[in-house]
């Protein structure tokens, strides 16, 4: 899935075996079921999938994984899910460019 800043016809020119996909897509990785977007709202039917992936706000969802607010590992075999914390200098940039509003 593009990010914010990224142009899909360049990515199709770059990367011709890459499947590029909507926000709001679901995917099917080694038989889990993932939802992909960039925001919650993005979102369609959360029912039929194993995991939610997004970012952007802070907002925790049903079956979600917020890529803001932690590294998320998902082990295959188990669909457990490893939760890391990001490096404190990371959080405090970002909470620096919040409050400046960049």
């Amino acid at each position: 899935m593009p990010g914010n800043e990224d142009d899909p016809k360049i990515l199709r020119k770059f990367s011709r075996r890459a499947k590029i996909v909507k926000p709001g897509d679901i995917v099917d990785i080694e038989g889990i079921r993932v939802a992909l977007a960039h925001e919650p709202y993005e979102l369609k039917d959360n029912k039929s999938i194993d995991f939610a992936l997004y970012g952007h706000n802070f907002k925790v969802i049903e079956k979600g994984l917020n890529g803001v607010l932690n590294i998320n590992f998902i082990l295959p075999q188990s669909k457990r899910v490893i939760r890391v914390k990001y490096p404190d200098g990371t959080n405090f940039e970002r909470g620096y460019k919040v409050m400046r509003e960049l």
